[in-house]
């Protein structure tokens, strides 16, 4: 008759015992779409590891590799990590960034990736989340940890106490940045997820060429990018070699000829807050390459615009129209600009809100953006200007507006 250690022994090994690749890691996660909560399987943890609602380069890359990072980690056979990216199975086809970045490596939609609406809605009660590339979430009670690179961010909806962070990732001026660095850290290497993370450096970053060269020796960004040339290319790559890696991937990310209208405005966006302590507001920023003025003389224009805003819960839209191929960095550059209050102006806090925007984009733009106004477009209440020069980038325009947000309270 044979001992426990004798019949362990011939047990077959069970699948969690098996170090998956990162292609076989996010092929086993698809298993999530059938999970449903077993009452017996309480030691059973599922953390999702959610990227932000504008799943743009960063946030994807960033969250697909540190859910792949966290399996690798483990500390027990019953903690279960997945990435779900937080958007819908539907609008992946607006994001053909995100299509140029995966199918390289062979990482498809169907096979490899997980979308909020993949999972029943009641079963997310069950699970603990980290956030990726943000720290507002409507699942903000089961929040453990959150990974974000802006260290002012604030956001309305508090994280439970005891909330995790690891500021010693910072500072950082992406996600993608944070993450490389867990990885170096525990000395983890992946080939694949090492080419999505440098290439979300790279466009968070826009190939680094905005920042002055005496301070290019003490970015963290790029002594991560750095860390992952050499292990790819056994060397960090050359300026000009990488210049045109960038514009690449740059021109992949903005080819727009089958977009229409909605998915025009939904291919890349972000979801800011502004609040001044009493009230808040949600002001959703929308790049896309098309001029305002173009834009406005679509017929379904005013529809296009009203979905959008009401899809993801707007009080205000920042319309950025982009223009190829201007910038100083050789990218695109920010042409036109137009803010439209939702409500029409209707309330006197978002009136405040709106002046606040407007007056601001100039000065605390540094240098100022040389803001004209457009005065003959008449759309939604909106308003509209044109930038004197085309040398701002779509980041750099991003960041001062999430500056500008984060100072109305201090107005």
């Amino acid at each position: 008759m044979k001992n426990k250690a004798e019949e362990s022994q011939d047990k077959k090994p069970h699948r969690s015992d098996n170090t998956l690749d990162f292609l076989g890691y996010l092929k086993a996660s698809q298993r999530m779409v059938f999970w449903k909560p077993v009452a017996k399987r309480i030691k059973v943890v599922k953390y999702v590891c959610l990227s932000d609602v504008s799943c743009d380069v960063d946030s994807v890359a960033s969250t697909l590799a540190l859910s792949y990072y966290r399996y690798r980690n483990k500390e027990s056979i019953y903690d279960h990590y997945v990435p779900v990216l937080n958007m819908r199975r539907c609008d992946y086809g607006n994001k053909p960034e995100l299509a140029y970045m995966l199918e390289k490596w062979n990482i498809y939609a169907k096979q490899h990736l997980l979308f909020r609406d993949d999972i029943r809605s009641d079963y997310f009660k069950e699970f603990k989340f980290i956030t990726v590339n943000h720290r507002d979430s409507v699942f903000h009670r089961n929040v453990v940890e959150f990974f974000d690179y802006r260290p002012d961010r604030r956001d309305d909806l508090p994280l439970p106490e005891g909330c995790k962070r690891d500021l010693s990732l910072l500072p950082m001026r992406s996600c993608a940045g944070m993450i490389t660095a867990l990885y170096k850290r525990d000395s983890i290497e992946c080939q694949v997820v090492y080419d999505l993370l440098r290439t979300a450096l790279l466009v968070a970053n826009v190939n680094f060429v905005k920042v002055p060269p005496q301070k290019l020796r003490d970015l963290r960004d790029l002594e991560m990018l750095h860390y992952l040339e050499t292990y790819m290319l056994n060397k960090p790559m050359e300026m000009a070699e990488r210049a045109q890696d960038y514009q690449k991937l740059i021109e992949s990310m903005f080819d727009s000829k089958s977009l229409h209208m909605g998915k025009l405005l939904l291919r890349d966006f972000k979801v800011l807050r502004a609040t001044d302590g009493d009230s808040s507001r949600r002001l959703v920023f929308t790049s896309f390459p098309m001029d305002i003025t173009m834009l406005v003389t679509i017929s379904r224009a005013m529809s296009a615009v009203h979905t959008f805003g009401r899809e993801q819960g707007a009080d205000f839209i920042l319309l950025v129209s982009t223009t190829p191929g201007v910038a100083e960095d050789d990218t695109m550059a920010v042409g036109q600009l137009g803010l439209i209050d939702m409500d029409g102006l209707r309330d006197c806090t978002s009136c405040h809100l709106f002046n606040h925007m407007v007056i601001n984009l100039n000065a605390f733009a540094s240098p100022p953006l040389g803001l004209h106004p457009l005065t003959h477009i008449e759309f939604m209440h909106g308003s509209f200007f044109k930038l004197d020069k085309l040398d701002t980038s779509v980041q750099a325009m991003l960041r001062l507006v999430e500056h500008i947000a984060y100072h109305w309270t201090l107005t």
